[in-house]
């Protein structure tokens, strides 16, 4: 699993290439981020740490949910 808690983003590039890499990924809620994401990781409101935490620890404990993540993360990028 990929963290990207940052506030701003630019091109998305950290969220690409860990899609590329089939890693599900937990990001804040910022411009176009959720679009992105969609249902291959969980995005969690800004400057909320407890959800982010939430969320850290629901992909830690459920190996399945990150690898069907992970899985359709690299596929939705395959498709583009």
């Amino acid at each position: 699993m990929v963290v990207q808690p940052s506030l701003s983003e630019g091109f998305l590039f950290t969220v690409i290439e860990a899609m590329s890499c089939s890693k599900p990924v937990i990001a804040i809620n910022v411009r176009g981020v959720k679009e992105a994401i969609g249902d291959t990781g969980l995005v969690v409101p800004p400057r909320s740490p407890r959800d982010l935490a939430d969320a850290i620890l629901k992909l830690h404990l459920d190996e399945g949910l990150r690898k069907r993540m992970g899985d359709k993360a690299r596929e939705n990028l395959k498709a583009i």
